[in-house]
């Protein structure tokens, strides 16, 4: 029993309690031994609040094994003490089931003012754990629901230790929903796991001039009325959110997809909130580096770092007047999500164990695309196809049936801009969650259109619980359910009503006004009969053709056709006479899927949709040249993104018309605040460009680009590049540098983007130590960019120069430049026909074989007849050619140097992840283990080499 003099135990329990649970939120190893009552009682409460089993996954506020949290004496005795998952766990989202307690226990009143006391940790306004006070201030009671949390337990602990302790919240009513008897373990470590304590402890507390009462409910839809009995104040309310402006939110997330899914949820609930690009702010967005391959804490990582940058970038301030947003009513909303497994034997199979090292070991087994151990296998499709094989393996080993399950889940989280203190940030975190189901063998319906490996979307693999629909059909059939039962969708509609986003009004003429008579562009001239047959199927459906009067001429025509376009259409039908092949068909839509994943606001929600029209002999639709290109990037694993989500294909007029309506009913444009004036680099007479990806982690990619730059640099050529920080591109810029660092005549040059340098970054420190400034240069858009690195203003200022670029490891921004030096050939652009293009075409073994990432578009350019030395176009198949063949174009001999990539890592100029960058930059002591001049001098040393590649 409980007495006055056993108040002292109970405040050193409660000080005990309350030490472990701040330990677990912060990420802390914990070491505890079983044999101590104490300690097990830790242990027991951890499985209890984070169950193993599936059935529970929604009871747990973090998607983690319990083990996770603690090590013991005899593990540490077997060499396991590993390494915790080191993550912030200071966020913890508020949990969808704690969100619900408020609506079933307080008759839905409002999700924001809550009447008469706080759900502990469900409180829709503060769930930093380090705000515990504000809550307590505001409710004179608190409830801890049977689905809590830590943060949840910890401010009802914090509360509990207050009153015993004497402090002023001696008023505060505590009641402990223990119903699921999670927080048994806990109850017995205080010494209140019977009624009789329970009441011992009350009485003393009444004796002690002390108000408070303290309730443990253990049966079922009990709660409500022991509320009540400890004195409810129903006058007591919530303050409101902070004013938050509906048209004039900020926004990040990782990928169109989630925008596009953002933005069909808005209109689906009416919600009146319109998002803009935080990249309108300038400065950092959550493709950089710094947000890659995050775990738990992932959305609070990512607003706190995207925060602090915004506060250092005076362009915010410019942004926001020009708006007329203050910093008060300013801030960004995040979004971040993804699928995680069900089956915890699958990191034991066989299948995945090649892939394991990818991730930490303690980590969720990933299962969405953006994880890195799906990242590490290559395409989605290859993915699931070892998924199946691992689902099987378990089967046959152990006897059992797989549980294919997945749990879908999304955070949204808030948080200002204006911030007092970013050591105890503000935010505000709404999470749901959906059960899914997942197929994965490829949709057979699909895959006539796609390709066994060219699934457009890992959605088409999953189904909800009960549904025959995979979610990609209920997409295309716009059916309700995907935007009133998705993760992401729901915690959107938390956040529109928690922030009380006034409802859009239903106004169906609006809507219907908004499309009628919206033209549609075909950027190239047609066939007459062709132009008349898609101008009566599209206006039938409302809608009106514009089609291009006479050929694109240049490269600016490119360009304002982008920029003054409302929806583009390509159809798959030969040009009209004088129209332009590489100009129309590759670069055209290239250059628009890439502003696209740039997040250009002209083009953001602008539809692009391709019409194939044409079918093979059995009946299926034939897709377009640029189709079939981008198809093979993605099953090459050179595409990360669904391009779906950036242009739709069909092979009927009614589909193309019916997204492109829909695509326009949820279009959102904004000004664009970057400009950048031109300025010119230094002019290389022996210079090769290279054309790299910024994304690609595949160690083939990575190490071709740095073995090419360093051994042209080694053979007197300077380099050019797109001036990325991460990838190939990065891995150009490293070799570039590290050759100028060990003393070799070498100048690299670099031209940046504004909209890429936010995703693909600049290592502008690095070109500052090392060249000077004036090297690297941001240029005023992508076209310029493209121009700037083909030195195209020196080709047509110097009729004897000529530019070597070389196409390694790249995309869809690799092959619209690969596009843009075809298409100036065939415009007859001064200086054009003097570009040499290399195209290296490395082989690389993915899940699902063996492929080369340009076969699809070399095959294309062999058959077009683009492929040849008469128009200054090669393939070649690694460094050691491509090298041979730029000797062959300058007429030189070249000596190959086997010089070996020292980096593991995609990011070289982030410091964390590169232990040789200070030596780089001259204030660090780890060089590579080989330098590349240990390689020239050994090179030269030996006489048995064979220099001449030439």
């Amino acid at each position: 029993m409980v007495d006055i003099d056993a108040l002292s135990h109970l405040s050193e329990s409660l000080a005990y309690v309350d030490n472990f649970l701040d330990d677990i939120q912060d990420g802390k190893k914990l070491y505890l031994d079983p044999s101590n009552a104490r300690e097990k009682h830790v242990i027991d409460f951890i499985h209890a609040l984070y169950p193993d089993d599936f059935d529970h996954v929604l009871d747990r506020s973090l998607d983690t094994r319990p083990e996770n949290f603690y090590i013991t004496p005899d593990q540490v005795k077997n060499g396991q003490d590993f390494s915790i998952l080191q993550v912030d766990t200071r966020v913890q989202p508020l949990h969808e089931n704690l969100h619900n307690a408020n609506h079933v226990l307080f008759g839905r009143a409002s999700k924001i003012q809550t009447h008469n006391f706080v759900v502990a940790g469900a409180d829709l306004h503060y769930r930093d754990r380090r705000d515990f006070q504000g809550s307590f201030d505001r409710s004179p009671n608190m409830f801890l629901h049977c689905k809590g949390d830590v943060v949840s337990l910890s401010q009802t602990i914090k509360l509990l230790r207050q009153v015993i302790d004497g402090s002023d919240n001696n008023e505060r009513s505590i009641l402990f929903d223990n119903t699921t008897e999670r927080f048994t373990p806990i109850l017995r470590m205080l010494n209140l796991d019977f009624p009789e304590s329970i009441n011992s402890l009350n009485d003393t507390l009444k004796k002690a001039g002390k108000k408070a009462v303290i309730a443990v409910v253990e049966e079922k839809n009990t709660a409500l009325g022991r509320l009540k009995a400890i004195g409810v104040d129903v006058e007591k309310t919530l303050p409101p959110l902070p004013r938050i402006i509906p048209d004039k939110v900020f926004q990040a997330t990782s990928s169109q997809e989630k925008i596009d899914d953002i933005r069909l949820a808005l209109r689906d609930h009416r919600s009146g909130l319109n998002i803009i690009s935080a990249d309108a702010l300038g400065g950092l967005s959550e493709h950089d580096p710094e947000f890659k391959y995050t775990f738990a804490g992932n959305d609070f990582a990512k607003a706190l770092t995207t925060i602090i940058d915004k506060q250092n970038n005076p362009h915010v301030d410019t942004v926001l007047k020009q708006m007329d947003v203050g910093d008060e009513n300013a801030g960004i909303l995040f979004y971040d999500g993804g699928e995680s497994n069900a089956e915890r034997g699958l990191r034991d199979t066989d299948v995945f164990a090649p892939y394991l090292k990818q991730t930490h070991q303690y980590a969720e087994f990933p299962g969405a695309e953006t994880k890195p151990l799906s990242q590490a296998v290559g395409p989605k499709s290859d993915y699931y196809k070892l998924h199946a094989q691992a689902l099987q393996e378990i089967e046959q080993k152990e006897g059992r049936k797989a549980d294919s399950r997945m749990l879908d889940n999304c955070v949204v989280l808030y948080m200002p801009l204006q911030q007092d203190n970013l050591d105890n940030p503000r935010y505000y975190a709404f999470k749901a969650t959906s059960v899914l189901e997942i197929e994965c063998a490829p949709d057979p319906l699909l895959a006539v259109n796609y390709g066994d490996d060219a699934q457009k979307s890992q959605r088409h693999y999953q189904k909800p619980i009960d549904r025959i629909e995979t979610l990609a059909e209920l997409e295309e059939m716009g059916d309700p359910w995907m935007a009133k039962e998705m993760a992401i969708s729901k915690a959107i509609r938390g956040f529109s009503d928690a922030a009380r986003i006034p409802k859009r009004k239903i106004d169906l003429k609006a809507d219907f006004d908004r499309i009628k008579d919206l033209v549609v562009h075909c950027p190239y001239p047609l066939p007459e009969e062709d132009e008349v047959k898609y101008r009566r199927k599209l206006e039938r459906q409302g809608l009106k053709l514009d089609v291009r009067d006479r050929p694109i001429k240049s490269i600016d025509d490119v360009r304002k056709t982008i920029d003054s376009s409302k929806a583009l259409f390509f159809p798959n039908v030969v040009s009209k006479q004088g129209g332009l092949y590489w100009a129309d068909k590759i670069f055209l839509p290239a250059s628009v899927v890439v502003e696209k994943q740039l997040s250009n606001p002209k083009v953001n929600g602008m539809p692009v949709a391709f019409y194939s029209g044409i079918y093979d002999g059995d009946g299926n639709a034939v897709p377009t040249d640029f189709e079939r290109i981008s198809n093979h990037l993605k099953r090459a694993n050179m595409v990360t993104q669904d391009m779906h989500h950036l242009y739709q294909g069909f092979d009927k007029m009614k589909q193309v018309s019916n997204y492109i309506k829909e695509s326009a009913l949820v279009q959102n444009i904004y000004d664009v605040f970057d400009d950048h004036k031109k300025v010119d680099l230094p002019v290389s007479k022996c210079a090769v460009t290279f054309l790299e990806s910024a994304t690609s982690a595949h160690p083939v990619d990575n190490d071709n680009a740095y073995i090419l730059t360093v051994n042209c640099g080694l053979n007197k050529f300077d380099s050019i590049s797109g001036y990325g920080m991460s990838g190939p591109m990065g891995a150009v810029m490293w070799g570039a540098f590290q050759l100028i660092v060990e003393g070799f005549d070498h100048m690299a040059m670099g031209v940046q983007d504004p909209k890429a340098k936010k995703t693909e970054g600049s290592p502008d420190e690095a070109m500052r130590k090392i060249m000077g400034d004036g090297y690297g240069v941001i240029a005023p858009d992508i076209f310029v960019r493209m121009w700037q690195m083909l030195q195209m203003d020196a080709l047509q200022d110097d009729r004897e120069m000529k530019t070597i670029a070389v196409a390694q490891g790249c995309g869809i921004g690799g092959l619209q430049e690969i596009a843009i030096i075809m298409a100036m050939k065939e415009l007859g652009v001064p200086g054009a026909d003097r570009i040499h293009l290399i195209i290296e075409n490395a082989e690389r073994e993915l899940p699902s074989g063996i492929i080369a990432p340009h076969d699809v578009l070399l095959d294309m350019m062999d058959q077009r007849g683009d492929l040849s030395g008469r128009l200054g176009t090669y393939a070649t198949t690694s460094p050691q050619e491509t090298l041979a063949q730029i000797g062959h174009i300058k007429n030189q001999s070249m000596t190959y140097y086997p010089v070996k990539n020292p980096l593991d890592t995609i990011h070289p100029f982030e410091d964390v992840k590169n232990e040789h960058l200070k030596w780089l930059m001259g204030y660090g002591n780890i060089p590579p283990r080989e330098t590349i001049r240990d390689v020239y001098n050994n090179v030269l040393r030996d006489k048995n080499h064979t220099p001449d590649l030439g």
